[in-house]
């Protein structure tokens, strides 16, 4: 029942993930910005460029609360199971599959505001969630590769 859960490689998260860089390069990619202009030629602070922003917004919100409800459906279905957790094991409930996006919200604004990796504050977070330290560091890690990734753009 949970064979993807162990061993087999996640195509779907990782398609997830991978769907989701390619939509910020788009965006990065279309409204332009720091001495390059956009390639479909929206100018900065004009109507396009505040609807692609929003636009961006409502995809990025949209694809959030489907990785929530995906953690809490499959957190509901283990335990219905009697998965064998291990103590590290992060179980998602509601309160965590709303206060996770809102600290990572905020962690990428302070990021962004004092120019780090989003995943040197969030790292913190997660081990204060009790999250295995491995875990946190790795995710931690592959959160200022993201950042790195689309601050060369």
């Amino acid at each position: 029942m949970f064979a993807h859960m162990h061993g087999w490689f996640p195509w779907i998260n990782i398609g997830m993930i991978l769907g989701l860089l390619l939509i910020v390069i788009l965006y990065s990619l279309f409204k332009g910005g720091r001495g390059t202009e956009s390639l479909v030629g929206i100018d900065s602070c004009s109507g396009e460029f505040a609807g692609l922003l929003i636009a961006l917004m409502i995809i990025l919100l949209g694809f959030t609360y489907l990785t929530g409800r995906i953690l809490y459906n499959e957190t509901k279905m283990m335990q219905a199971c009697d998965y064998p957790w291990w103590s590290e094991d992060l179980k998602w409930d509601r309160k965590k599959a709303i206060s996770f996006p809102i600290c990572s919200f905020f962690a990428g604004i302070g990021a962004g505001l004092l120019g780090i990796g989003g995943g040197m504050i969030l790292g913190p977070f997660m081990l204060a969630w009790n999250v295995n330290p491995q875990v946190s560091g790795s995710t931690s890690s592959f959160i200022i590769l993201f950042s790195s990734a689309i601050a060369c753009l």
